[in-house]
């Protein structure tokens, strides 16, 4: 088999794979919980901020 069939064939399977137009998926996710959006960035920002200090504490240590 030539390099230029196996490139068609090839080609082919992965145009044939493409299955079509789908819907936009949405960028993030639900806010599925009893918080409100600030609620949770606050809580988000909390976590990184401790986080960073264990990372700081720990890597001080060595």
């Amino acid at each position: 088999m030539g390099w230029s069939l196996r490139t068609l064939i090839l080609t082919m399977v992965l145009v044939g794979c493409g299955g079509g137009e789908s819907e936009v998926l949405p960028i993030g996710f639900v806010n599925r919980t009893q918080q409100s959006g600030a609620d949770l960035w606050t809580i988000w920002k909390s976590a990184q901020q401790s986080l960073a200090r264990k990372v700081a504490q720990s890597s001080s240590a060595l």
